[in-house]
C-alpha cells in the first residue's frame, strides 16, 4: 500500500516501471549506470517501534497485530530492518516469519534474552554479517546498566555487514533512547557518535543509524546527531519546524503526535524518506508508532581480497 503521510523521492519506493528495487540495483551495477560502479549500493531501510506485547492494549494487543506486522516487513523489499520494543517471544515469532532475514541483538536487561531488544534484521541473500555487538547507553556501556536520570536500561545494537555482490562493508546501528532522562539522551547521542567513529573505521565506512529517539528536533540530543550526521527526513525536504508525526498512540487522530523516530546516515545519499501510515486489515494501525522508511545510496570503499 505505502500510501504514507510524507514521501519524498521515488513516487513508488518499491517498484519503478515494474521492476523491484533489488532488480534495479542489479541492473544498475551491470549496465554501468552509476558513476562509481562497484562503489555504490542502493538499500531500503526501515526503523519500526513495533510496541511491546502489552495485554492491556486490547484491540491493539500484539497477538492481534503480529501477523500484519510481519507481513508488512516481509513484503516491502527491505534490506535492513531496525526494530524497537521487541520482547524475546516477539523476536522469535518475527525471526520465523521473516524468512529472508537473519538478525542480531540481545535483551537490554541481561544482555541475553530478558527485556526489550533493539534488533537488526538483514536480508541474508544480499548481506553477510562480519561483526556485531550491543552497548548500553550509560557510564558502563559494556554491561547491563542505565544512565543516572534514565527510567530504564537503554541499548544500541550494531552490526557490520558486507554486500555479497560488491564485496563492500557498512555499519548499521539501532537504538531506543530513554523517554524520561534528558541528560541520558544527550549522553546517549555522544556515546553513539563516539562508538560510531571507532566501529566505522574512523568514519571511513558508511553508517545507517536507526531508532526511536523519543524526542523531536527541539532537543539537544537530536541536534547533536544532526550536527554530526545527515538526518534523512531533513535531507529529503522535511521541515524541522513542522515535523511529521511518527507516534500515533493507536489513535486515528494523531495530529498532536511528535516525530520521534529518525534515520541518520554518514557517507550516504538520501534518495527518499517515507512515514508509512499503513493499516491492518481491520483499519487499525500496525503499531503505536509509524514505520519510517528510507531509500539510501551508500558510498562504499571496495575491500581488497
Amino acid at each position: 500500500m505505502d500510501s504514507g503521510i510524507f514521501d519524498v523521492g521515488f513516487s513508488n519506493p518499491v517498484y519503478f516501471h515494474g521492476m523491484t528495487l533489488r532488480r534495479i540495483g542489479f541492473c544498475i551495477v551491470f549496465l554501468g549506470l552509476l558513476p562509481l560502479v562497484g562503489h555504490t549500493q542502493l538499500i531500503r531501510v526501515i526503523s519500526f517501534n513495533i510496541r511491546y506485547d502489552n495485554p492491556a492494549d486490547g484491540a491493539d494487543a500484539w497477538p492481534l497485530r503480529k501477523t500484519d506486522v510481519a507481513m508488512y516487513m516481509q513484503d516491502h523489499e527491505f534490506s535492513i530492518i531496525g526494530m524497537q520494543e521487541v520482547l524475546h517471544h516477539q523476536l522469535m515469532f518475527l525471526d520465523s516469519a521473516l524468512t529472508d532475514f537473519d538478525y542480531v541483538g540481545v535483551g537490554r536487561d541481561d544482555g541475553k534474552e530478558l527485556g526489550e531488544y533493539s534488533p537488526i534484521f538483514y536480508r541474508s541473500s544480499e548481506l553477510d554479517l562480519l561483526n556485531t555487538g550491543t552497548f548500553w547507553l550509560s557510564k558502563t556501556p559494556e554491561m547491563p546498566s542505565k544512565d543516572r536520570d534514565a527510567a530504564l536500561p537503554r541499548i544500541c545494537t550494531w552490526c557490520v555487514l558486507r554486500n555479497k555482490l560488491l564485496n563492500v562493508d557498512f555499519l548499521v546501528m539501532n537504538t531506543h533512547f530513554d523517554h524520561i532522562g534528558v541528560e541520558s539522551r544527550k549522553n546517549a547521542a555522544l556515546l553513539i557518535l563516539e562508538k560510531m567513529k571507532i566501529l566505522s573505521d574512523n568514519g571511513q565506512m558508511p553508517v545507517v543509524l536507526l531508532g526511536d529517539f523519543n524526542v523531536d528536533f527541539k532537543e539537544e540530543s537530536i541536534n547533536l546527531l544532526c550536527e554530526n550526521l545527515s538526518n534523512v527526513y531533513l535531507k529529503t525536504g522535511g521541515n524541522e519546524e513542522e515535523p511529521v508525526p511518527t507516534f500515533n498512540a493507536f489513535r486515528q487522530d494523531y495530529s498532536e503526535g511528535k516525530m520521534i523516530d529518525h534515520i541518520f546516515t554518514q557517507n550516504a545519499e538520501a534518495i527518499s524518506f517515507h512515514v508509512a501510515d499503513d493499516v491492518r486489515t481491520n483499519g487499525r494501525f500496525l503499531s503505536d508508532h509509524f514505520p519510517v522508511i528510507a531509500l539510501l545510496q551508500l558510498h562504499l570503499k571496495k575491500k581488497k581480497n
